[in-house]
């Protein structure tokens, strides 16, 4: 089936990779980067493809990546680095990726279609931008106000005195003791070897919680 016609074509590639790499080695400096334009760059850039058809992205964004790497000034590289990143979600990557290849020729017979997908990706990218800023947003505490799903009364000693205080400690399900604990001394200018006992107190009061 098609899965296995592209895990064939990877395979023979691969193969086909090292021994061009080979040639390359023993040419000289000018030879070499016609080689890497005309040769290595299409390989990674069509195993790039067969990489997206497996639905395997972050290999098809290695191989896309040196495609343009081998072949900085061919515009089919940027535009499959386009594709990968919008896989990826990452819009406004693709974006720039698409511009770029629309810069490097922009009477080539696929620009006008690069066009397209630069300004596609630009708008989604926005679009993105936004969803993220609205939630970071929603997420934020009001007023600077922290809000932590649990309140632990401490009793700590009060420097230079034989005396204790009570402080307030709080944590999130999430958390774990000894960072509720370092968090809680920082917070407070404890005295550090309090750690241990802290951690274990609040330990206990998970446990207590759950059961």
């Amino acid at each position: 089936d098609a899965l296995e016609m592209y895990a064939l074509a990877i395979k023979e590639a691969s193969a086909v990779e090292k021994r061009i790499l080979e040639l390359s080695a023993k040419a000289g400096e000018e030879s070499k980067k016609e080689m890497e334009a005309d040769l290595i760059a299409p390989l990674y850039a069509n195993r790039c493809m067969c990489y997206m058809k497996l639905e395997q992205l972050q290999d098809a964004h290695f191989d896309a990546e040196n495609a343009c790497r081998f072949a900085p000034d061919w515009p089919k590289a940027k535009y499959r680095l386009g594709q990968c990143l919008s896989a990826l979600d990452r819009h406004a990557e693709a974006a720039q990726a698409y511009w770029d290849g629309y810069q490097l020729d922009p009477k080539q017979a696929g620009a006008s279609a690069m066009l397209k997908l630069f300004k596609s990706s630009v708008a989604m990218g926005k679009r993105q931008a936004k969803a993220e800023k609205e939630k970071e947003k929603h997420n934020k505490p009001k007023s600077g106000i922290v809000a932590y799903d649990h309140k632990v009364p401490v009793e700590v000693p009060v420097p230079g005195s034989n005396e204790l205080k009570t402080l307030n400690l709080y944590f999130n399900d999430d958390e774990a003791p000894p960072e509720i604990a370092g968090r809680f001394i920082r917070e407070n200018n404890l005295d550090p070897s309090l750690l241990a006992r802290i951690a274990h107190h609040v330990h206990t009061v998970i446990q207590q919680q759950d059961a």
